[in-house]
């Protein structure tokens, strides 16, 4: 028996919806090296609060070439600068930052994201990872300390790894 198939389209429309949501909400593992779960984790430690909150007060600081205050940072000056004002002595280069830094497969807010933005073949670049898939960094283009979706393909083509200065809290460790 034949039936009419517009009452089948209607019996298939829920399954099809269901399918491409389906699609929707799987996350694609990221080269970011933020967990692949796509889960923000709330900071319950307080001094990642605190290096986060440090990093913000820094958004719209003038980009400056070898300064490490709020009158003027490069990326590592901004991650120094943050890092010290918590007591962390880290040190000042962004190659020399990752090669230090306890290295990571995920992270969590306040570690550090390492990227190759130059030519010459090494790490030339830091930001501080503030959750919700975006970091702080001092941006060379715009002049200025921003936030920057790290999703996005100049960063994810150019990411190296992750590493971090902090104790790690709670289960993804």
């Amino acid at each position: 028996m034949l039936t009419d198939p517009s009452h089948s389209s209607i019996h298939l429309f829920p399954c099809i919806l269901l399918v491409l949501l389906g699609g929707c909400a799987m996350t694609p593992s990221s080269p970011t090296g933020v967990d692949s779960s796509g889960l923000d984790y709330s900071i319950d430690d307080p001094t990642r609060q605190h290096v986060v909150g440090i990093a913000k007060s820094l958004l719209g600081v003038p980009y400056e070439w070898g300064g490490s205050d709020p009158n003027g940072v490069d990326c590592s000056g901004l991650v120094n600068y943050t890092f010290e004002q918590i007591g962390i002595h880290v040190p000042r280069t962004a190659e020399q930052l990752y090669v230090a830094g306890r290295k990571l497969r995920r992270v969590q807010p306040g570690d550090l994201l390492f990227y190759q933005t130059s030519s010459r073949g090494r790490i030339s670049h830091v930001g501080i990872y503030i959750g919700h898939g975006q970091m702080i960094h001092a941006s060379t283009s715009q002049r200025r300390v921003i936030k920057a979706d790290i999703s996005q393909p100049y960063w994810r083509k150019r990411w190296v790894g992750s590493a971090t200065y902090l104790a790690c809290v709670g289960p993804h460790c």
